[in-house]
């Protein structure tokens, strides 16, 4: 692609000084396809300075939502029923998970397991006790 002459070809850090934006930022919006830019050496990377205005668009015009195309593209995404085998498989695995849990209930006298944020307290008083 020839490269016109009074085409401005600015690095990353120029780039983000010029948007008042991060470095980071220049570096998602070229992973994003947001900006293109071009390679000039193995390690050196210019954009034009026109691609930096042609992302850059009015506040009033249109606020930008993800919403409708998540709905959009959830809307085209098909999941197929499950096979009777499959139903069969997981309410077996349901049925040993609650036979599991009423082991570890016997084991215990009856009594559940404790919620894991008393567990992980219970842990941390332990710790500064002995530190």
């Amino acid at each position: 692609m020839a490269i016109s002459e009074n085409a401005e070809l600015l690095t990353i850090a120029e780039a983000a000084k010029t948007l008042k934006v991060s470095t980071i930022t220049i570096h998602r919006w070229l992973k994003q396809g947001r900006l293109t830019a071009y390679r000039v050496g193995p390690r050196v990377v210019r954009i034009r300075r026109s691609e930096l205005s042609r992302i850059l668009s009015p506040h009033h015009e249109k606020e930008v939502s993800l919403l409708p195309e998540i709905l959009s593209s959830a809307s085209d995404v098909v999941v197929p029923l499950p096979s009777q085998e499959q139903i069969d498989r997981r309410l077996v695995a349901i049925a040993q998970a609650k036979e599991l849990r009423a082991q570890m209930r016997t084991r215990r006298s009856g009594s559940p397991l404790a919620s894991s944020w008393q567990l992980i307290r219970q842990a941390r008083d332990e710790r500064a006790s002995r530190g």
